[in-house]
């Protein structure tokens, strides 16, 4: 009977002892998201909460808490599924409003709610620093930067250790053509987060944008070295080599992109700059035309083709292709002016229009019918927008948004 009593005494302590470490595995789960969260490491936050809900499944609190990764990753739709489970499994109801909410700012649907928002960041909302981040994301996209600015300005002062702020400082700076105090921004951030890839990058880009090919190069090696498949990190080493002296050097990288990428133009570009400073311009002329044949309007592809037909004593085509980049640098002064006014004036939504239709016409589709949808976010009534809307989706055989647009004329 003592033996049968122990044996049952055994099964109970050691069952009582696997739910214990189970509980304790299933709470570190938790613990290692909020970790990797106040690290800015969202991939990891997501993993460590999904493997918390296996055991734990339909926690409120765990499927806020990916809605808002979701969010924060641009993942509107993995956002909004796990808005809808917390809020079916009993999440606070403010609580997923407001990440809903957010998740619209952010893609720049910023009317009415964004006074609201920044009326909660007023009251020392517990969740300001997600709001201040929100609301930045959505004033950049609808090109607001001096309200962007502040915005980081204010999220800097709540939360100077995190380096997000930074980085959209820094983003906002960039839009404001200020490539030194975007930079700046960038390497505080860096400071913050001296492993973070991207910003590494961003820092890279500002020492090119400044003409300062050998400082970014010591960024791009680092990266270069620990990230040896990242298309974008290899690409920009090759320009900040080219641009340092030294463009044999990568010959080899740029020729290993365009087997991966063919469809990317910079490449292309840079592998033709690469033979014409061997001042080999008949090698040249191949790339460069795979470039402007995938990006006709881009004036740095265009420039370097000139260059290159110019040599070559191609006159006719030399001229086809100084008439593409006339037009193209006219449309960038053009771009300049009404970008420096929309900044001065975002509720226009006729300068958002003009904007608009000059990359339409210049060939850069997706930007240009960003920027007149944003002229009714500005002016749901903008009769000029709905009528040039329908004639592009008409024109486009689009045909269910052309009449959509010609509805609202009436």
């Amino acid at each position: 009977m003592k033996v049968v009593f122990a044996l049952a005494l055994a099964v109970i302590i050691a069952f009582c002892g696997f739910k214990i470490y189970q509980h304790w595995q299933t709470e570190s789960h938790w613990r290692a998201a909020q970790s990797a969260l106040s690290k800015n490491n969202l991939s990891k936050a997501r993993a460590h909460l999904l493997l918390f809900l296996e055991d734990r499944p339909g926690h409120p609190e765990a499927h806020l808490l990916l809605a808002r990764i979701a969010r924060r990753d641009n993942d509107a739709p993995e956002a909004l599924h796990q808005a809808r489970l917390a809020e079916k499994t009993g999440a606070v109801a403010e609580a997923v409003e407001l990440e809903r909410l957010l998740l619209k700012t952010q893609q720049g649907d910023l009317f009415p709610h964004h006074s609201m928002l920044l009326a909660y960041v007023d009251k020392a909302h517990p969740e300001s620093g997600n709001i201040l981040e929100a609301l930045t994301m959505g004033y950049l996209l609808a090109y607001r930067l001096v309200e962007a600015r502040q915005c980081t300005d204010r999220w800097i002062k709540l939360e100077p250790e995190r380096s997000d702020p930074w980085v959209m400082r820094g983003k906002t700076l960039e839009l404001f053509q200020n490539y030194t105090e975007a930079g700046e921004n960038y390497a505080k951030a860096l400071e913050i987060e001296p492993d973070n890839a991207y910003i590494r990058l961003q820092r890279a880009k500002m020492h090119l944008l400044l003409s300062e090919p050998a400082q970014a190069v010591e960024h791009l090696e680092f990266l270069r070295n620990k990230e040896s498949d990242n298309f974008e990190v290899l690409q920009t080493w090759s320009q900040a080599k080219i641009e340092a002296g030294e463009p044999e050097a990568t010959r080899a990288t740029l020729e290993l992109l365009t087997r991966r990428n063919p469809t990317n133009a910079d490449a292309w570009t840079l592998l033709g700059r690469v033979e014409m400073l061997a001042l080999k311009p008949k090698e040249a002329e191949p790339y460069l035309r795979k470039a402007a044949a995938l990006v006709p309007y881009e004036r740095e592809i265009v420039y370097n083709l000139i260059g290159c037909l110019e040599r070559q004593g191609k006159k006719d085509e030399t001229a086809k292709w100084q008439a593409q980049f006339d037009k193209i640098n006219a449309a960038r002064k053009k771009l300049q002016t009404l970008k420096q006014s929309i900044a001065a004036r975002p509720n226009d939504p006729a300068l958002r229009l003009q904007t608009g239709e000059i990359l339409l016409d210049i060939g850069h589709e997706t930007e240009g019918l960003r920027w007149m949808h944003s002229a009714l976010q500005e002016d749901p009534r903008h009769r000029p927008t709905h009528e040039a809307l329908s004639k592009y989706y008409a024109k486009a055989g689009k045909d269910e948004l052309a009449q959509y647009h010609a509805r609202m004329l009436k």
